[in-house]
């Protein structure tokens, strides 16, 4: 990994362990679907962008 890039792979398993599941599935039976919050942060993924030039 370069100097400076983020562990994108920790970063959205992190976002995603914080989820609240009851919560979304409560929206989906509800509504069928669900609205997730940020999983990444924007240095994440303009970071994620550089690193597929």
């Amino acid at each position: 990994m370069r100097k400076g890039t983020f562990n994108m792979s920790s970063e959205i398993g992190s976002s995603i362990s914080e989820l609240d599941w009851e919560a979304l599935q409560q929206s989906l039976d509800e509504h069928g679907y669900a609205k997730l919050p940020r999983l990444l942060s924007p240095a994440a993924c303009m970071s994620s962008k550089l690193e597929g030039d």
